[in-house]
């Protein structure tokens, strides 16, 4: 098929094949515009009745999707040898599992992009079509990180005949990332593809293969699903024998996978599992449901799919307000610090002061024995005069320096002047031992 022409565009290069037929990249050569674009053509050694009637339901699928997250469908008929082929918008991109890890994305990156892949199928769902393969090589990233929804090959519309319409049955799909419903050939509905997209957001989140989801190598992937529990992907990470598509060894990044348990430990957990419910019903009743949980994880609200309680309430509340929260904590902190070294000064400044008035008590009690008990002991001793000379100077100097403090006390007011009337009677009462100094430089 290469180089030859198919309606207005020339077959440049085959892209992909499966099991429906090939896609190719064509270019337009009827000279109205350039446009490069993918085309869709069925496998010759699969032209059947049904392969024809797949064919062209996946046709009128796309016809009738207008959404950014959906690949376009540009044009289609069938072919001179009478093979049918659609052309579409020709997507450069990369399954957005391997750009994830190409591009180092982080788990709030995976998360938006997913978040683009679940906003495609509700939109999808909302039109009345289940995709019924979602994979990551159908969902391709561009450069511009824009996440395209492709390959509605065994798509089906549901209407009024929904139970016959959405049977799986001589449909191909990837068991790996098919729901319950399908393997056992059950009618499916859009619960289908959220446990497909559940798959999907587990390999993102873990970097492990889909065969991870139940852990047991020892069964194969059917028995595994119907016998065994899905498992935590943040206990896969952690699980001996699982080695991310990331690692080169196993040991080499245990610390990694240790952070990153940490990170899916809860919400994300549950978000995943309930995804994988094996009922249905038990699933996210819609993509947007689902998408709405992952926003609210990426913005710190409590999510659906965990146990509503006022405790996590309230640790959400914490951490999505860490910064007005550390500022509060911090403001109180302060505060309580503040409060409790002025009390701690108060305190020292209240013991301070009870130390200097005992002092002055003392202080005082030593001036009044100068004052009074002294001059008269020594008066008693032959040639003492220059001693109580020397004792009423120093009385005197102590109460010439206490007296010109500001002092509203009148007990002390009355010690005071009875004190000084005592130094005047030591050094010039006339009728008893005195200095003989009548006159007195102060009161």
């Amino acid at each position: 098929m290469i180089g030859e022409k198919i309606g207005s565009y020339r077959i440049v290069r085959e892209i992909g094949r499966g099991g429906m037929g090939a896609v190719f990249e064509a270019v337009r050569e009827d000279g109205d515009f350039d446009r490069r674009a993918a085309i869709k053509l069925t496998s010759h050694n699969l032209f059947s009745e049904d392969l024809i009637r797949r064919f062209q339901s996946e046709k009128q699928i796309l016809a009738r999707l207008e959404h950014p997250g959906i690949v376009r469908l540009f044009d289609g008929g069938i072919t001179a040898n009478h093979i049918p082929y659609y052309v579409m918008e020709y997507v450069e991109g990369m399954p957005i599992t391997a750009y994830c890890r190409e591009n180092r994305l982080d788990t709030s990156e995976r998360l938006h992009l997913f978040g683009q892949v679940c906003e495609a199928v509700a939109y999808a769902h909302r039109q009345l079509v289940v995709h019924r393969d979602l994979k990551p090589s159908n969902i391709l990233v561009t450069a511009e990180r824009q996440a395209k929804l492709l390959d509605f090959g065994i798509a089906k519309a549901l209407g009024p005949d929904a139970a016959s319409q959405t049977l799986t049955q001589n449909a191909p799909f990837t068991p790996e990332y098919a729901s319950p419903e399908q393997l056992i050939r059950k009618p499916v509905t859009t619960a289908s593809d959220i446990y497909s997209l559940g798959v999907l957001l587990f390999e993102l989140l873990t970097d492990l293969p889909p065969s991870a989801v139940y852990g047991v190598k020892e069964l194969d992937h059917y028995r595994s699903m119907f016998e065994c529990e899905p498992v935590a992907p943040s206990a896969a990470v952690t699980k001996p024998g699982n080695v991310p598509f990331t690692d080169s060894s196993a040991g080499t990044v245990a610390g990694v996978r240790t952070q990153l348990a940490r990170i899916l430990r809860g919400d994300l957990d549950n978000i995943i599992i309930k995804c994988l419910s094996k009922e249905p019903e038990q699933r996210y009743g819609s993509a947007d449901q689902l998408r709405s949980d992952i926003e609210a994880y990426l913005a710190g609200q409590p999510v659906m799919a965990h146990p509503q309680s006022r405790a996590y309430r309230f640790r959400k509340l914490i951490r999505r307000n860490r910064l007005l929260v550390g500022a509060s904590v911090t403001a109180v902190a302060l505060i309580l610090f503040g409060s409790g070294t002025a009390i701690y000064q108060s305190t020292i400044a209240r013991q301070q002061q009870r130390i200097a008035e005992e002092r002055f008590i003392q202080v005082r009690k030593v001036a009044n024995a100068l004052i009074f008990d002294y001059p008269d002991e020594v008066a008693k001793l032959d040639g003492s005069l220059p001693l109580r000379e020397r004792l009423v100077l120093d009385a005197v100097n102590y109460l010439d320096a206490i007296s010109d403090d500001d002092i509203q006390d009148p007990e002390f007011l009355l010690e005071l002047g009875v004190a000084y009337k005592k130094i005047g009677d030591v050094q010039g009462q006339v009728y008893s031992s005195n200095l003989r100094k009548i006159r007195v430089s102060r009161r």
